[in-house]
């Protein structure tokens, strides 16, 4: 990808194809309606228009894919993404003078912020349970160490069964006749 002075970075349609950019947009378009205005604002030669349609390419794959693989997760992100739209919305707002936006923004960037510590306490407290239900299991597991090993060594006999069957068989002496 070109820098200053180096020209429009060129499109990789190997990146992705046109039916991805369009997936993207209309995402986009319905998900992140302020910034995708400020995207649609960008003229369709200017080298900033190739470097956003990546990133919206990006941003979609990836939460496509968080969707199908982490379904709770998406729609954490899903609401981060949506109240950092509207307050993008609102900085554009400030920025032009329009009155009470200042509030707004203020407003709408407290509740970010006090959603993303919500969302990493909550993460917090499911990795503490996640760690306690390790450490209780282990104990457990230390305390009946004798069990453990004792199926271990029966399930390697099971697993080891059939071969030391073949091999038995193989070593019969009707089982390799001379010709």
């Amino acid at each position: 990808m070109g820098g200053m002075g180096m020209g429009r970075p060129r499109f990789d349609d190997r990146d992705f194809s046109p039916e991805d950019v369009e997936k993207a947009r209309a995402f986009a378009k319905e998900h992140f309606p302020n910034r995708y205005a400020a995207f649609e604002a960008i003229g369709d030669e200017r080298p900033m228009r190739w470097m956003f349609t990546r990133r919206i390419v990006s941003q979609w794959r990836r939460l496509v894919q968080l969707q199908d693989q982490q379904p709770e997760m998406f729609e954490t992100v899903m609401r981060e993404q949506k109240l950092m739209d509207d307050a993008f919305g609102l900085s554009r707002e400030a920025r032009d003078g329009k009155s009470g936006a200042d509030d707004k923004l203020r407003a709408k960037v407290v509740e970010i912020v006090e959603n993303q510590l919500k969302d990493r306490k909550a993460r917090i407290e499911k990795l503490e349970k996640a760690l306690q239900d390790q450490k209780d299991q282990l104990a457990k597991d230390q305390n009946r160490k004798d069990e453990l090993v004792d199926q271990r060594i029966e399930q390697l006999e099971k697993d080891t069964k059939p071969i030391r069957e073949r091999e038995d068989k193989n070593d019969t002496p009707d089982a390799n006749p001379k010709p």
